[in-house]
């Protein structure tokens, strides 16, 4: 297989030179992108199951910073007590029913707030647009690589499924490309070729 260096410098000589699968995959998507899209083209695959779980996780730093009678805070503070005693609740069902489940941790950092979306919601139409609802005015939220057999939780012990490559691009005003998006596929294109990961070194030539 051609070197990851290789593929780059031709690809940047000549574009044309590259099939530009990942592109053509997104294609239907540009500018109509969902947060269900999103996510669903990270996870919404046979292979990762549906009653697993797909983390999310979402700042609060903002609604904190402009919290002037501290009514936000105190929410947050009554929705983390409410979701660790309805998990509790799940939990105890779970093991009474001789589920394998993992016991749930109460969320002490206000500063995020973490979801547990079951992989099957993604497929269902009434699902679909509540998901959309609450993550449509999101502007700093993260979605896990991987999937877990446990809800609110990304660790190795849970861990199911990893079924992407995340590419983490620190454009900021370097001009290589119109779009990051552009660049981030063509290092898809690039791991397509060469059956290699780009390493920072290589990725900055």
């Amino acid at each position: 297989m051609e070197h990851i260096e290789g593929v780059l410098r031709r690809i940047a000589e000549d574009r044309e030179c590259v099939n530009w699968d990942w592109s053509k995959r997104c294609e239907p998507f540009v500018g109509t992108w969902t947060p269900t899209d999103h996510v669903c083209f990270l996870h919404g695959s046979e292979d990762v199951k549906q009653d697993h779980y797909i983390t999310i996780a979402r700042s609060n730093a903002f609604g904190l910073q402009n919290d002037a009678d501290g009514l936000f805070e105190a929410e947050l503070k009554e929705d983390n007590q409410r979701r660790y005693e309805r998990e509790l609740k799940e939990y105890e069902v779970a093991q009474t029913e001789g589920r394998k489940v993992r016991k749930p941790r109460f969320q002490s950092n206000i500063k995020w707030v973490q979801d547990s979306i079951p992989v099957s919601c993604l497929h269902d139409a009434y699902e679909r647009s509540t998901f959309n609802l609450m993550y449509e005015d999101s502007f700093d939220a993260y979605v896990c690589v991987s999937t877990s057999w446990a809800r609110n939780s990304r660790t190795t012990e849970t861990l199911s499924t990893i079924n992407c490559v995340w590419l983490d691009l620190d454009l900021k005003d370097n001009p290589l490309c119109r779009y990051s998006e552009e660049l981030a596929y063509l290092f898809l294109e690039c791991l397509e070729l060469t059956g290699m990961l780009v390493a920072a070194s290589e990725a900055a030539i």
